[in-house]
């Protein structure tokens, strides 16, 4: 028998689907206002996956949330693509109150991809009686994810007649 060199062997172990990283998670959002004075949110979010250097993924999968606060925030999907701004192919689906963006090649992916997705969102501000003030209270990458980030960022951009109206108690919580 001839022996495989190390770029073909298949691991050992069992794996799945879910078997791999994330480098980081950038997340930049702009908040705004729309002309009947509801919440606006323009997302992009840049996610740097690793994936195995064997056949295991063709992409991965983004659950939006479809609602905030018992609410539909109308997601809209305005593109998927690499770092470069190329387009990456996708389909998008409602399951279970999410918006699911499949982004999905297909031959396998390996090494590290970037996914830059860019989406629009409604009335993602809420009113908290307690403090008389509109918040933007946002759990930025969610909470489904089955791998783990190394980095996370989230920059939030306000928009101009927004900053007017802001009081000086801004901030921010991870965990």
């Amino acid at each position: 028998a001839v022996p495989k060199l190390d770029s073909e062997v298949q691991p050992a172990f069992s794996t799945g689907v879910n078997d791999f990283t994330f480098n980081s998670f950038l997340g930049e959002y702009f908040l705004d206002r729309d002309s009947e004075g509801h919440s606006t949110l323009k997302t992009v979010e840049t996610l740097n996956a690793h994936f195995p250097e064997f056949d295991q993924n063709h992409g991965l999968l983004r659950a939006i949330p479809l609602k905030y606060d018992g609410h539909p925030t109308d997601v809209t999907m305005v593109s998927v693509t690499d770092e470069n701004g190329n387009p990456r192919a996708y389909t998008q689906e409602e399951e279970d109150g999410f918006l699911l963006v499949t982004i999905a090649e297909p031959h396998f992916v390996h090494g590290d991809q970037v996914y830059v997705l860019t989406y629009t969102q409604t009335n993602v501000t809420r009113f908290f009686a307690d403090t008389t003030d509109d918040e933007f209270y946002w759990d930025t990458n969610g909470t489904a994810w089955k791998q783990p980030f190394a980095d996370l960022i989230a920059v939030v951009h306000v928009g101009p007649e927004l900053t007017a109206s802001m009081n000086e108690a801004a901030s921010c919580y991870a965990g």
